[in-house]
Parts: C-alpha cells; sequence; structure tokens
C-alpha cells in the first residue's frame, strides 16, 4: 500500500485533553499523543473514546502555561482494551499547532536522533 502522507509524522507524547459532546452529555478526557502530524494526530485515551465522525475539542497541554487548542474531527478508533486509540484529523492548521507542536516535535525527534548517534560512537 502506498503511503498518502505528505508530511512527517512524529512519534512524541505530548500531554493532551480531549473534549467533545455527545447525546447531549459533555465528555472530557485526558491522553498522550502517539504520534503528531502537520494535519492530524494519533492519541491515547485510556478510558472513553469519541465516536468516528464527532467534531472533538483537542487541547494540547504540554505547554501548560499557554495550552494549543484545535478543533479536530475523529476519523477512526483503535479500540485496544489496553491501549485505546483514536486519530483525528485537524479542522485547520492554526500557527500555534504547526509552531508549537508540529515543529516542536520535529526538534524533539531530531534532538533524540542526535543523542542516539552521539551515544553510539
Amino acid at each position: 500500500m502506498q503511503e498518502r502522507r505528505l508530511r512527517q509524522r512524529y512519534a512524541v507524547s505530548f500531554p493532551v485533553r480531549v473534549e467533545w459532546i455527545e447525546n447531549g452529555q459533555r465528555f472530557t478526557e485526558e491522553g498522550l499523543t502517539e504520534n503528531v502530524g502537520l494535519k492530524g494526530v494519533l492519541v491515547y485515551l485510556p478510558q472513553k473514546l469519541p465516536e468516528v465522525g464527532s467534531e472533538v475539542d483537542l487541547i494540547v497541554t504540554e505547554h501548560s502555561k499557554q495550552p494549543i487548542h484545535v478543533k479536530a474531527c475523529v476519523l477512526r478508533l483503535e479500540r485496544n482494551v489496553s491501549h485505546p486509540k483514536c486519530a483525528l484529523m485537524l479542522n485547520e492548521v492554526t500557527k500555534d499547532w504547526e509552531e508549537k507542536v508540529w515543529l516542536y516535535a520535529s526538534q524533539i525527534v531530531a534532538e533524540q536522533s542526535e543523542d542516539s548517534v552521539e551515544n553510539d560512537e
């Protein structure tokens, strides 16, 4: 199968909060990112997953003084009992998301790669 992504995704764990309304009830779950892309993210949510197709508020709390808020749509779910995840596609790529989440994740991955090369020498 051919890869359809145009931009890199980065395997980085940022703390997040996902909020949504389902059947008139408001839900809030805290979790971690599994990977971060420019237009989407895979999120581990340990308790409850939103339904596919629903809109959610995604808050990345990595920068606690200035959390990043974006709206996203649930693309798919991975209902693994021990590690449930949900794939989200951003409704809009904001400057904050691009700079403080996606590019920040790329910097973290690059630094980790440099560290592993130095440790191998």
